[in-house]
């Protein structure tokens, strides 16, 4: 103990660690400073008439943390092993990820071009229907022992849509600048950068052909501007590992909607042997959120778990915790969670059993909601998502060397979980509805893995099942979700990428014929290829719905038909700069 104590002293992070233990021991005084908020609940038309919707006076975002995981948990297969598929015992989200209905559910965003090291730099351009102009850039620079920096840049817009042509326009902006210090076993982090998003509100019945009209009345412009702080240790040698900083943004729209999110967050492990090792994390989240009023939406979330493996062995057992300063949210505001998982390998290489109880609260914010679905109303009710208790259990099979398998299932209590309802009076808009108790959820996955020579193949498939009570229907939500994902690489320079989509069982309200509606099966097949010209220039093609369906995520948006984009990429070096 003496030991570890001289080594924390003479870390030279040892003030920076302190002031932040300082802040969450002294957090219960603060949480005390998050008062009550007013709340007015109407009651929603026709099947929704028993479902409560929370018109929130004061708002407030809070951007998840994403922490770098420092679980040292072997894999299924001990070393030699030939098991294609590994698993982690990791929450099965619910939720679907956005297929967003202006721009293609598979365009490129954020992705390294062929062959790129990470110490090499890349610009990107391309052109697509739609009146589509697309550019990237990665600039990175440095003395990769001691210090590096850089830029990301991205454009990428098209000036027409599916409906109306400019009517349903679409463009995306990023820019982050970087920077990362090394000093001694540690690493120094900072980033800023903005990014803005402009969609129009195009899932209306019929635009006015009154000359008056104006365009600009359907557009909605989000601001993001965003930034990271932190510290990691690096040295593999010490008992204590761990990441710690501050995560921000603030987003503003078009209209009155602004979030300010500050996220204090420190994850590490202590490790006790080394078949053992205790993990721990804490967010400490100031939020507001501004819409007609303003409100505090504060968030405080720690956990702690004691981690083993030994032989085929995995477990994992622990609590977690959260408290919720959010005046408007209407459950209790401290919870307490389990986190306890296990894994054990039964045949040598070949089948793993694991199983899991766990809970969390999930941060829900104007950020996380417009990601999922872009054309939300003004002043939309807004809760973090407490998922009270998570039971899963499965089974993970090398059937081969060149296949695998992995089958889980289990059941979910979830309080408020968002449900996307077009609004009654203008429904090129969307409120969120809650179920006034927890919803009950049936999530049974299954999911095949195949590598074929330089062929690799993945299907999976999900089945949801939601017992809701004063809701009648889980709006916008799938109960069947198909993916098929195929890459192929041909001698290093032909790549090839294949994924088709496949949704089902999406239900939605019209209000004007007071009736449910079953959206049409989104069915969305999209190819992308690159081809390394020369060692520094490749070019790309991405053709997206080639089934030209111009399906519905959400009721009223069809998306684009068929779209393409066709581009080329050239990598350079900046290291002698």
């Amino acid at each position: 103990m003496q030991v570890l104590t001289n080594e924390i002293e003479n870390n030279p992070m040892n003030k920076y660690i302190k002031i932040l233990l300082l802040l969450l021991l002294t957090s219960p005084g603060l949480f005390a400073q998050g008062g009550q908020g007013n709340a007015d609940w109407k009651q929603a038309q026709s099947d929704l008439e028993d479902a409560k919707l929370l018109i929130e006076k004061e708002k407030i975002l809070e951007l998840p943390t994403a922490p770098r995981d420092y679980s040292k948990m072997t894999k299924v297969e001990k070393e030699g092993a030939k098991m294609p598929l590994n698993y982690q015992l990791q929450s099965v989200e619910i939720n679907l990820e956005s297929i967003d209905p202006p721009l293609s559910p598979v365009e490129i965003v954020n992705e390294k071009p062929l062959n790129l090291d990470q110490t090499e730099n890349y610009f990107k351009a391309g052109v697509g229907n739609y009146q589509t102009p697309y550019l990237e850039g990665y600039f990175n620079m440095g003395n990769a022992e001691n210090y590096q920096y850089g830029v990301y840049l991205r454009h990428l817009s098209s000036q027409t849509g599916p409906v109306d042509k400019e009517n349903s326009g679409t463009s995306n902006n990023n820019i982050d600048i970087f920077g990362d210090y090394f000093i001694g076993n540690g690493q120094i982090h900072a980033d800023l950068g903005y990014d803005r998003r402009m969609v129009h509100f195009y899932g209306y019945d019929s635009i006015p052909s009154d000359i008056t009209f104006d365009p600009d009345s359907i557009k909605q412009i989000y601001n993001i501007f965003k930034g990271t702080v932190s510290y990691r240790n690096e040295d593999e040698y010490a008992l204590i590992n761990y990441e710690t900083g501050l995560k921000f943004y603030t987003l503003s729209d078009k209209f009155t909607a602004k979030e300010n999110n500050f996220d204090f967050f420190f994850n590490g492990q202590y490790d006790l042997s080394e078949d053992a090792f205790i993990s721990a994390g804490a967010d400490v989240i100031f939020a507001q959120r501004t819409d007609s009023s303003k409100i505090n939406r504060n968030l405080f979330l720690f956990n702690g778990a004691y981690n083993y493996h030994y032989d085929k062995l995995t477990l994992k057992a622990g609590l977690g915790l959260a408290y919720n300063v959010d005046s408007l949210f209407g459950q209790t505001r401290f919870n307490v969670y389990p986190d306890l998982r296990v894994k054990y390998l039964a045949i040598e290489d070949k089948l793993a059993v694991f199983a899991r109880v766990t809970g969390k609260m999930e941060q829900q914010t104007i950020k996380s909601t417009i990601t999922e679905n872009a054309f939300m109303n003004q002043n939309f009710a807004l809760a973090h998502t407490n998922h009270k208790l998570e039971a899963f259990a499965g089974i993970e099979a090398g059937l081969s060397t060149k296949l695998g398998l992995n089958i889980n299932g289990g059941y979910s209590l979830i309080e408020n979980l968002p449900f996307f309802v077009n609004n009654p009076t203008d429904q090129s808009r969307f409120e969120i509805f809650y179920d006034d108790k927890a919803t009950g959820v049936l999530n049974v996955n299954a999911e095949l893995s195949a590598t074929i020579a330089n062929l690799r193949a993945t299907w999976s498939t999900s089945y949801f099942s939601y017992s809701l009570d004063t809701i009648s229907e889980a709006w916008h939500q799938p109960t069947l979700v198909n993916k098929l994902l195929l890459t192929y690489n041909h001698e290093d320079r032909l790549f090839l990428n294949l994924d088709f989509f496949n949704l089902n069982g999406i239900k939605a309200r019209d209000f004007q014929n007071n009736e449910t509606i079953t959206l049409d099966p989104i069915l969305d097949l999209n190819i992308k290829a690159d081809y390394l010209i020369l060692d520094n220039l490749s070019a790309f093609l991405a053709v997206n719905n080639i089934f030209a369906k111009k399906y519905q995520r959400y009721y009223n948006y069809k998306v684009k038909g068929i779209n393409a984009l066709v581009g080329v990429t050239y990598t350079f070096d900046l290291s002698a700069l």
